[in-house]
């Protein structure tokens, strides 16, 4: 897949798990592995209740994490479809989610 410039934490992301999260003070980690083996946290997923948040581990918390976690490999593919030879309904829909994901507005 072609690596494009970008300014977030390189992927692959990664899920803690429950030992790793709970160190890190998370239910949910998802973390980027550096080069020297070390990990940066990326993000904590967390379940909140009027704004108080919660050690919990239910599907809906384990499901965000997921898709965070998915998020760079995500963004890479929405730049490879935008250089394909698609139809403009297909592309128009890429390239709208693709820019929404760096933080852009759609065209």
């Amino acid at each position: 897949m072609t690596q494009k410039k970008t300014n977030h934490t390189p992927g692959p992301w990664h899920i803690a798990d429950k030992d790793t999260a709970a160190m890190l003070d998370s239910t949910w980690a998802v973390y980027a592995e550096n080069e020297d083996g070390s990990k940066t946290v990326v993000a904590n997923v967390w379940q909140t209740d009027s704004g108080v948040r919660h050690v919990t581990h239910d599907a809906t918390t384990e499901a965000n994490a997921w898709l965070i976690a998915a998020a760079p490999y995500m963004l890479a593919s929405l730049y490879e479809l935008e250089e394909m030879d698609l139809e403009y309904d297909v592309w128009n829909i890429v390239s709208t989610a693709r820019r929404l994901a760096t933080g852009q507005e759609p065209e």
